[in-house]
């Protein structure tokens, strides 16, 4: 199966962002993609006191991915979108579309990025509610497996998702420049080794009108930790054909779960 991962500027224009994701869903199933994952806060990433407004428009952003799907023949994982959840805070959530626009599959971000770095501090706790659950779901052959971003920094989910069958696992980002320059790439293969499942890893990339930069570096890895595509910068996408064969060759060779 052909999988692809999407790499988008950071901004605040919700409809110069869903057509550009439109763009490269169509692009990348032009390529044989069965699956196009974009990154997280793909739509909308800004300040804040701001993010609440953005979540009353999840509903129309999924809408607009769902008929995404639809028009490009394709499997869709919307990285992540905002939504109204309670007590004052939103949800981080990742959903996936089947190519008839169907939603099939939800997951809300459990690990919320509170960390102080060299350039600033963040509280995500401050403003998101966590989700309570893992989360896998079938596409095809495959079992996939969610999380988002921070989420790469908890080794026992991704084993948690194992547990639970997957073999493909999607981890929509949007890392900030300062901790992706030393440590995405890096989580991203351990997480594949740990997992002996591939990795698909969509990242914003750029600044947001927020003052956040964020770091990039799109990666498809494979269940030996290989790196089978990848972009540095800008906008666009990668693709990889993967197997559930690597899968069960690579798990076969070195018994971890």
């Amino acid at each position: 199966m052909i999988v692809a991962a999407a790499q988008m500027v950071a901004g605040t224009d919700i409809g110069s962002a869903l057509g550009r994701a439109e763009t490269i869903i169509c692009q990348a199933a032009g390529d044989g993609a069965r699956l196009v994952a974009l990154p997280e806060y793909f739509a909308w990433y800004g300040p804040e006191d701001r993010m609440a407004a953005a979540a009353n428009r999840g509903a129309d952003i999924l809408a607009a991915m769902g008929k995404a799907a639809t028009r490009c023949g394709v499997y869709v994982l919307a990285g992540s979108v905002l939504m109204p959840g309670s007590e004052g805070k939103v949800r981080n959530v990742s959903t996936l579309f089947a190519p008839d626009g169907s939603m099939v599959s939800e997951y809300q971000k459990m690990k919320m990025f509170d960390a102080q770095t060299a350039v600033r501090a963040y509280h995500e706790s401050d403003f998101l509610e966590p989700g309570q659950n893992a989360v896998t779901t079938q596409l095809d052959e495959w079992t996939l497996g969610l999380a988002i971003c921070f989420e790469l920094r908890f080794p026992a989910l991704f084993l948690k998702l194992r547990e639970m069958g997957a073999n493909l696992i999607a981890v929509p980002s949007a890392f900030t420049h300062e901790t992706g320059k030393d440590h995405w790439s890096t989580l991203v293969k351990c997480r594949a080794m740990d997992t002996q499942s591939y990795m698909i890893a969509p990242a914003l990339t750029g600044e947001s009108s927020g003052g956040k930069k964020c770091f990039g570096h799109t990666m498809i890895v494979g269940p030996w930790g290989e790196v089978m595509a990848s972009r540095d910068e800008g906008e666009g996408y990668v693709v990889a054909d993967i197997s559930l064969e690597r899968v069960e060759e690579v798990r076969d060779r070195m018994k971890l779960g």
